[in-house]
């Protein structure tokens, strides 16, 4: 992707400050924010543990919005 196709998705995913990055930092702040929405999606925030018990943590919401 293109610089001016990198600043199009960033914009689309709300991510902040995206006129000050490089393609490289646009790039990275897209793959953070699409493994956050992908984590959120599926975990619903929360982490579970299964060993001899059922341990489940609370996580914080470290989507974009």
């Amino acid at each position: 992707m293109n610089k001016k196709e990198l600043l199009l998705k960033a914009k689309k995913c709300g991510i902040k400050g995206i006129y000050r990055m490089n393609k490289d930092q646009l790039a990275s702040a897209i793959y953070v924010h699409e493994c956050a929405t992908w984590f959120n999606d599926i975990a619903g925030n929360k982490i579970t543990i299964h060993d001899n018990s059922d341990v489940e943590i609370e996580v914080l919401d470290i989507s974009a919005n």
